[in-house]
């Protein structure tokens, strides 16, 4: 268990990779799915290319949305006090503490295979 005093906050540092990548999905997702919109209405085939486009736009800003949600609930410091997360809100060690109760509770001892189970 980490022994903080009231002063010492430690901060996470994230890594930009996610970001990255996410970058360069949209530069491959976009252009392809406005491509193939484009091409569907230009070949007379426009459900097909409305259906391909539409569904790489979409999936992609699902992703987006996904990757937003998941930013906003990221750890950005660990407190004596608590974790305080990115969108301002922070979790009391009270509650972090009950979750690691439980979870040593549910799955029993840590060498359940030099116990003979």
């Amino acid at each position: 268990m980490l022994n903080l005093d009231e002063r010492t906050t430690l901060e996470v540092k994230s890594s930009k990779l996610t970001l990255v990548l996410t970058i360069l999905l949209g530069l491959f997702f976009v252009p392809m799915g406005v491509g193939s919109i484009i091409s569907g209405v230009r070949s007379g085939r426009v459900t097909f290319g409305l259906g391909l486009g539409l569904a790489m736009l979409l999936l992609f800003g699902l992703f987006i949305f996904i990757f937003a949600k998941a930013r906003k609930k990221a750890v950005r410091y660990f407190s004596a006090s608590g974790i305080g997360l990115a969108d301002g809100s922070e979790v009391p060690i009270v509650n972090l503490l009950r979750v690691v109760d439980k979870i040593a509770l549910r799955n029993g001892p840590a060498n359940r295979m030099e116990n003979g189970a």
